[in-house]
C-alpha cells in the first residue's frame, strides 16, 4: 500500500511526537522522583550534577558544528534511578523504535536522499533541522545496582539504584 506524502506527515509526526512525549515524562521523573539521587553529566572536561544538561541531552537531536554527518552527539553521564526509571527509558526505547520503523517505510519516496522527506517533514513542522540518527539512538542503562566501586550513593535511605 503506496501512502501519499501528507499522510507519511501525519504519521511521522505522531510517532516523533510520541518520542518527545515519552522523553519529556522522563525528563519530569529525573527532575522530581529522582530529585535525591546522584547524577553526573559531562560538562566540559569535568562531571557536574546538572539534571537540566541530562535532560536536555536526553532530547538533543540537532546537528553539531564540528561533526560529520556519520557522528551522532554523545554526553557522558550517570544517572542513578528506581525500577520506574527503567520503564520510562524503555518506554522511550520502545518510542523511538516505532519512529525508526514509520520513518523507514518514506525511504521509496526519495531514492536519491532516503531521509530527505522525513527530514523536511520535521522541519516543516516546527522542528528544524533533526538528526535522524540521535532520534534513533536508544538509552543505555543498566538494570541491577552497582557494586561499591562505583561510589554511587544516594541520599534516600533503603532504595535501590540504578544507572543509565
Amino acid at each position: 500500500m503506496n501512502l501519499s506524502l501528507f499522510e507519511h506527515a501525519q504519521i511521522i509526526m505522531d510517532a516523533f511526537e510520541k518520542v518527545l512525549c515519552a522523553l519529556q515524562t522522563l525528563g519530569r521523573h529525573i527532575h522530581t522522583e529522582l530529585s535525591y539521587y546522584p547524577i553526573w553529566v559531562m560538562q566540559g572536561e569535568a562531571f557536574e550534577n546538572n539534571r537540566d544538561k541530562v535532560v536536555e541531552a536526553l532530547t538533543h537531536f540537532a546537528p553539531v558544528i564540528g561533526l560529520s554527518p556519520q557522528e551522532t552527539w554523545t554526553c557522558p553521564g550517570v544517572v542513578a534511578g528506581t525500577r520506574k526509571t527503567i520503564a520510562l527509558v524503555q518506554a522511550v526505547d520502545h518510542a523511538k523504535d516505532a519512529f525508526k520503523e514509520v520513518t523507514q517505510s518514506c525511504k521509496t519516496i526519495s531514492k536519491e536522499i532516503p531521509t530527505k522527506p522525513v527530514r523536511d517533514i520535521l522541519a516543516n513542522n516546527g522542528y528544524g533541522a533533526v538528526k535522524l540518527k540521535q532520534v534513533y539512538r536508544h538509552l543505555h542503562y543498566l538494570e541491577y545496582q552497582p557494586t561499591r566501586n562505583t561510589r554511587l550513593k544516594s541520599s534516600v535511605p533503603g532504595t535501590d539504584g540504578f544507572v543509565l
